[in-house]
């Protein structure tokens, strides 16, 4: 066995286990940020959801809040993440007012 062998199956371990610790933390790390975006995007329809706006306007006004507040929360979001908050927010407003 070589020694490049013989080092590469002593670091193999450590980072198998890095990469696995990396994975865990970024995945813990993307449901907190997906949870706090869904918290703003539920406050923002609910919001507007009193205002007289049509549908679209409500749209572009509901991503434009999120991400304005997003970023001053220090959370930099991809647009579609944005509209998908979106949706699942209102699809929860819409069950909340429909059992109402």
């Amino acid at each position: 066995m070589s020694l490049w062998t013989k080092i590469v199956n002593f670091f193999n371990p450590a980072i198998r286990w890095f990469r696995a610790f990396i994975k865990e933390l970024f995945d813990a790390v993307m449901e907190v940020l997906i949870a706090e975006l869904v918290k703003i995007a539920k406050e923002v329809v609910e919001e507007l959801a009193k205002k007289d706006l049509s549908s679209e306007d409500k749209r572009k006004a509901a991503f434009n809040s999120i991400k304005e507040i997003a970023l001053n929360k220090g959370i930099d979001i991809k647009d579609h993440l944005i509209n998908l908050a979106i949706e699942l927010a209102y699809a929860h407003f819409r069950k909340l007012t429909k059992n109402n």
